[in-house]
């Protein structure tokens, strides 16, 4: 599984209008919602809640990766927004969220979790 097969165009946006660390999770979601990964936009969002509530997923450097596995999802998939003005995300090192990459993979007994994990972690090609 490469990024390529898990980033579509329709789950990208550079400059995203949002304010906050709520606007830049549901502009994720509608994101994977325009890609057709979801079956579920509101299970799926519980889900990433769930896990933002269980610890942050922003790891510095203005980069966020909220991610959750679930049933809500149809298909393995990534989104990837910037957001040049900063957005307060819980990040440990304290600086603004700028840049995000989120995944989810199918629940179950799917073992694609990891594989879209590995993906989340690599820089983008140039």
């Amino acid at each position: 599984m490469k990024i390529k097969d898990l980033l579509k165009a329709e789950s990208i946006v550079i400059n995203a209008p949002v304010a906050t660390k709520d606007e830049a999770i549901d502009k994720m979601i509608d994101l994977h919602e325009a890609a057709g990964n979801l079956k579920d936009k509101d299970v799926y969002k519980q889900g990433i809640l769930k896990r933002e509530s269980e610890g942050t997923t922003a790891i510095g450097e203005g980069i966020a990766i909220p991610h959750c596995k679930s049933d809500a999802v149809k298909t393995p998939g990534l989104t990837a927004l910037t957001v040049p003005e900063g957005v307060d995300y819980d990040a440990p090192d304290g600086e603004p969220f700028q840049g995000r990459q989120g995944g989810h993979a199918p629940g179950g007994k799917s073992d694609d979790g990891p594989k879209v994990g590995r993906q989340l972690v690599r820089p983008f090609p140039a």
